[in-house]
C-alpha cells in the first residue's frame, strides 16, 4: 500500500511541476508581447477553407455547455462521484479563470488589431488567459485519468481546441498555453 502511494505522490508531483512549467511558459510568452503577437499574426495568417471548417467547430468544443455534456456523459458511463469531482474541476477552472481576468484585464487580439482574419463573432471581452484552452485541457486531464484508454483522443481533441484559439483570431498564444497550464494543475490537484 505504502508504495502505490508513492507512485501515487511522484506522478501527482511529477504533473504539478509539469504544469507550473507550462504556467510559467504561458506567463513568459504574455509578457513577451512582441513575439507573443508575432506567433500569433503567424497562425492567424495561415488560412485556408478547409483548416477554417475544421478549426472553427472545435472551438466551441470548449464551451461550458459542451463541457457540460461531457460531464453528463462520464456520469452515465463512470458513476455520478466522477462527474461531480469533473464538475468541481471545471467549476474551480471558470473561477480562477475569472479572478485572472478581473486582476490582469488584457485585450483581445481584434481590439488591437483591424486587419485579422476572425472566424465566428469578434471577442471583446478580455483575452488572458483562454477559458476555453483551460476547461478543455482540464476536462482532457480528468477523463485521461479516468478512462485511460480515451487519453490520447482526450489530450489531442484538447489541443486542437487551445490551438483554434488561436487560429480563429480569439486568442494570443501565451492566453492559450497559460490557460492551459491552468486547467491542467486544477485537473492533476484535484482530479
Amino acid at each position: 500500500m505504502e508504495y502505490f502511494r508513492r507512485r501515487v505522490r511522484s506522478k501527482v508531483k511529477k504533473g504539478v511541476l509539469k504544469a507550473f512549467l507550462i504556467l510559467i511558459l504561458g506567463l513568459v510568452l504574455h509578457f513577451w508581447r512582441v513575439g507573443d503577437r508575432k506567433i500569433f499574426l503567424f497562425i492567424n495568417s495561415f488560412h485556408q477553407p478547409w483548416l477554417d471548417n475544421l478549426f472553427f467547430p472545435l472551438t466551441f468544443l470548449g464551451e461550458g455547455v459542451i463541457l457540460a455534456v461531457l460531464v453528463i456523459a462520464l456520469g452515465s458511463v463512470k458513476g455520478w462521484g466522477k462527474a461531480i469531482k469533473a464538475a468541481i474541476i471545471l467549476i474551480t477552472v471558470v473561477i480562477l479563470i475569472r479572478m485572472v481576468k478581473y486582476f490582469c484585464p488584457c485585450l483581445q487580439p481584434a481590439d488591437l488589431y483591424s486587419q485579422l482574419h476572425i472566424l465566428g463573432s469578434t471577442l471583446r471581452k478580455y483575452s488572458f488567459p483562454s477559458g476555453h484552452s483551460a476547461g478543455a485541457i482540464a476536462l482532457a486531464t480528468y477523463l485521461g485519468k479516468e478512462i485511460p484508454s480515451l487519453r490520447r483522443t482526450s489530450r489531442m481533441i484538447a489541443f486542437l481546441v487551445a490551438f483554434s484559439c488561436v487560429y480563429v483570431g480569439a486568442h494570443f498564444p501565451g492566453d492559450i498555453i497559460f490557460g492551459s497550464g491552468l486547467g491542467y494543475l486544477i485537473a492533476i490537484l484535484i482530479g
